[in-house]
């Protein structure tokens, strides 16, 4: 293998056999090469421990208000999350007071866009961090089939990756106890709002009480119902002359027109 050229000692080769000096000065004189090559690496090493340093510094001053804002959103409620960060950071500068804000989003894990600035020095940028926490959900007990009326038994309280459930979730069992089921859950499945409708309280085809309401006044009457309908919802009744009106259901066998 050919030999690297090294000219330092070519330089001192070079010296020795065009000098006749004595191999002591010689020796002195490599001995004083190693000290200032070893002292130049000392150097650089120190110049680059420093660069890093500060690079450092700054990256954990900027993911330092990054946290601070994440912790802020008022869906995580203090609750325990972390925060993974992209391989390659920004180039941040030092600053004062470094403003942050987060991108619009549905809730406060998985990935977030956030963006940065910084008034002097005058800067700007983004980074993309992906949040992580848990949450305590409703979830299905057992397999539930369309149309089902939830019980207490069909449903429990677990605890799960907030950024893999949906955005309607719920959080508390009363919030489906007693709803129907509008489409089927296998066991363990977190339930949505939209998994659930609620439970009709009229049939179609049953005999209803309507009640017209005014300020000073009600007026009862009797009519068949046209359509199922729950709580809250405005269902078809023909009434005893043939007339179709619209009245909305207010409890199991009675329905309301309400007239201003």
């Amino acid at each position: 293998m050919a030999e690297v050229f090294n000219p330092v000692k070519s330089y001192l080769l070079l010296f020795d056999g065009s000098i006749g000096l004595g191999g002591s000065v010689i020796a002195k004189l490599r001995l004083e090469v190693r000290r200032l090559s070893i002292a130049l690496v000392v150097m650089v090493v120190y110049l680059l421990f420093g660069l890093v340093q500060s690079v450092s510094a700054k990256s954990a001053f900027w993911e330092a208000a990054i946290e601070r804002v994440v912790a802020e959103q008022h869906a995580l409620a203090g609750q325990p999350f972390d925060i993974s960060w992209p391989a390659n950071r920004p180039k941040w500068p030092e600053c004062i007071e470094p403003k942050v804000q987060l991108g619009s989003t549905s809730k406060p894990v998985g990935r977030l866009y956030i963006s940065l600035r910084c008034d002097s020095p005058r800067w700007s940028g983004s980074i993309q961090v992906t949040v992580s926490a848990k949450k305590r959900y409703v979830a299905s007990s057992r397999p539930l089939s369309l149309g089902a009326i939830v019980t207490d038994a069909d449903v429990n309280v677990v605890e799960g990756d907030w950024s893999s459930l949906p955005d309607d979730v719920l959080t508390e069992p009363d919030q489906a106890i007693g709803r129907t089921i509008s489409r089927a859950l296998v066991a363990g499945q977190p339930i949505g709002l939209n998994f659930l409708r609620q439970t009709a309280v009229i049939r179609n085809g049953e005999r209803v009480r309507v009640q017209m309401v005014g300020s000073n006044f009600t007026v009862g009457g009797e009519g068949t119902a046209a359509q199922h309908g729950s709580v809250g919802e405005s269902i078809r009744v023909k009434m005893a002359s043939g007339q179709t009106i619209a009245a909305t259901v207010v409890r199991p066998g009675v329905v309301e027109i309400r007239v201003d």
